[in-house]
């Protein structure tokens, strides 16, 4: 009886051992059944999301296109303003210029008559009283010192005028510059 249990044992051993190498031949088989088609899932999903990248990269590079191009119109439009802003504001400052300048050299012009008649006067008086101009010399030296003044003051003034033409233009420039270019100069 143990030889006949013990052969029973073995034969139902086998028996097992046959199934499970059965058995794990059937799952080797799923696996790797299942394993190709996750492969090939994968393989398609990849695909799939390749071909939305590219998609949407596309329309991202449309899009980037479009927004470039407008702000280059704007920015070119901004220039234009800029430029035609800059050029009437020059040509008013050069016509306010001038128009200072003519004033300036109108008063020079002036003075300058009025120093003639002085000196013209002041030597009829030195021939009427013989050479002999005891009073008005102090004032002649004077009014010759003042007329020197003036004509420093003028030339002063010229250059006022130009200087104050500079500051304008500069921070004007300075004004276009912000408004193109925000943070630029740090402004939040």
């Amino acid at each position: 009886m143990t030889v006949a249990v013990e052969t029973d044992l073995i034969t139902i051993l086998n028996n097992l051992d046959s199934k499970m190498d059965r058995l794990r031949e059937i799952l080797e088989q799923k696996i790797d059944r299942l394993d190709s088609k996750m492969d090939e899932k994968l393989n398609r999903l990849s695909a799939d999301v390749n071909q939305k990248i590219g998609k949407l990269s596309a329309d991202v590079d449309q899009k980037i296109d479009k927004l470039s191009a407008d702000v280059d119109e704007k920015i070119d439009k901004l220039s234009a303003d800029v430029d035609e802003k800059t050029n009437k504001l020059s040509a008013d400052v050069d016509e306010k210029i001038d128009k200072l300048s003519k004033e300036i050299n109108k008063k020079a012009d002036h003075f300058s008559e009025e120093f003639l008649e002085l000196k013209v006067f002041v030597t009829k008086l030195e021939e009427s009283n013989n050479g002999k101009f005891v009073g008005l010399s102090g004032d002649i030296q004077a009014l010759d010192e003042r007329l020197k003044g003036f004509d420093k003051r003028i030339d002063n003034q010229e250059f006022l005028n130009r200087t104050m033409v500079v500051a304008l233009v500069s921070a004007f420039l300075v004004g276009i510059m912000k408004i193109l270019v925000p943070n630029w100069f740090g402004n939040p």
